[in-house]
């Protein structure tokens, strides 16, 4: 009976469940070598929407000028919308757009439209 016993308690401890030192470190590898593979995608992808949204922003931009000089004709001197509504054809952007749009890369950077007595459209940023 006592060697039932011994042979019962030598099982037991072979049976043990669970993970080794060494599955674990391998494991945590893997995450690590995942980790620096998904950073500097999701970075650059973030950059990449940036961009993009930035050239949407002036897209639109310009379409509002457009619209502008198609219902109203070549102005007969440059006008300059910036987002602001100070008075007069300066403020007429708000006729074309719902809001002004922000720069997504920097928020202390603001879009400035011209239009030009020529009807050029132009879209630049200022400080």
């Amino acid at each position: 009976m006592l060697q039932k016993l011994l042979k019962k308690s030598k099982k037991v401890g072979k049976n043990k469940k669970g993970f080794t030192l060494v599955e674990l470190i391998a494991v945590v590898a893997i995450i690590g070598v995942l980790t620096l593979i998904a950073i500097p995608m999701y970075n650059s992808s973030q950059a990449k929407a940036r961009d993009a949204a930035d050239e949407a922003n002036r897209r639109i931009l310009k379409g509002a000028a457009a619209m502008y000089l198609a219902e109203n004709g070549v102005p007969t001197g440059a006008i300059t919308w910036n987002g602001t509504t100070p008075g007069g054809n300066n403020d007429k952007w708000v006729d074309y757009l719902e809001a002004w749009p922000e720069y997504p890369k920097n928020k202390a950077t603001k879009y400035e439209v011209t239009i030009t007595t020529g009807g050029d459209i132009t879209v630049d940023l200022q400080d």
